[in-house]
């Protein structure tokens, strides 16, 4: 009786030293809640070994608009030992109901968000460099405070990382120049960091895809408008409202600029690159550029 009691004690010993493990392996895990973080903590992490990195919403190169979570990203974040997000609520609601998860809002405190009618803040910080050296200074911390992982590397990493930023806001600095108190017509919500950085005013504002279809009535009216405040150019999104932007532009002859980070070489790869990334964003300017100069971009 006493081997049978001691051997149920040693297998029950076994059990908890295996959960405890599996724990501790899951636990591992960096749970992201957009694409600019993913570009960003990939980058931070380069030549550290650490690739145990899950973002939540899909595959690569989709869009981060999600407003609820399915029961895979769910589990993911309860089994990370960090979440990184921008404050999204769908996140802070999953967050709530989890334990023993490090999260971290890398947006907050950020002086310049900018919050829409509803109130909910505008998480489209990736259109500004001064934002991603914010977050990627935020996103250096989180790791280097809660993974075993190489500092020297990670600081390494986190200089290369704010040197490429500061060549993005030279780049941007430069353009504003040009951009200066022009007017512009924007057919989605995440073009508003970027016209700040640019020091351009808004003429109209389309929400994109998520607000419903504008009637008859409201395009003449927005023909009009930007026909008065002698818009430069709508920027539009390849995915939101862009119907709508061109309905503008045939009527007036104001070009439109489609702007887009999330590109079909993003999708192709295994992981986000900054490269891929910083390219595209410079690739946008240049077509801003373009349309000052009269070009078609």
């Amino acid at each position: 009786m006493h081997k049978i009691i001691s051997l149920l004690l040693l297998f029950s010993s076994f059990l908890f030293w295996s959960c405890n493990n599996k724990d501790a392996e899951t636990q591992t895990k960096v749970v992201l809640s957009s694409v600019s973080l993913e570009a960003l903590t990939y980058n931070l992490v380069e030549n550290t070994g650490f690739s145990q990195i899950h973002r939540i919403g899909g595959a690569q190169g989709t869009c981060d608009h999600n407003r609820s979570l399915s029961v895979h990203d769910f589990k993911e974040i309860c089994a990370a030992k960090i979440v990184l997000h921008n404050g999204e609520e769908f996140i802070t609601e999953a967050l709530a109901k989890c334990s023993q998860v490090t999260s971290v809002n890398v947006v907050d405190k950020y002086d310049s968000l900018r919050y829409f009618a509803s109130g909910e803040a505008d998480m489209h910080l990736w259109f500004s460099p001064r934002a991603l050296s914010f977050m990627v200074e935020n996103i250096f911390k989180a790791l280097s405070e809660n993974l075993a992982l190489d500092t020297l590397v990670l600081q390494e990493n986190l200089a290369k990382t704010l040197q490429n930023i500061e060549k993005l806001q030279a780049s941007l600095s430069q353009l504003s120049l040009r951009t200066q108190e022009k007017n512009v017509a924007m057919f989605h919500e995440a073009y508003g960091y970027l016209l700040r950085e640019l020091g351009m005013s808004l003429s109209i504002s389309w929400g994109g895809n998520e607000m419903a279809p504008p009637s008859a009535k409201e395009l003449a009216n927005w023909i009009k408008k930007v026909e008065s405040d002698s818009v430069a150019f709508i920027f539009a999104s390849p995915e939101d409202a862009h119907s709508q932007a061109f309905t503008v532009a045939q009527a007036t002859g104001i070009p439109v600029l489609t702007l887009n980070l999330l590109t079909e070489e993003w999708e192709a790869l295994q992981k986000p690159s900054w490269e891929v990334w910083a390219g595209k964003y410079l690739e946008n300017l240049r077509f801003i550029e373009a349309a000052l100069d009269g070009e078609s971009p």
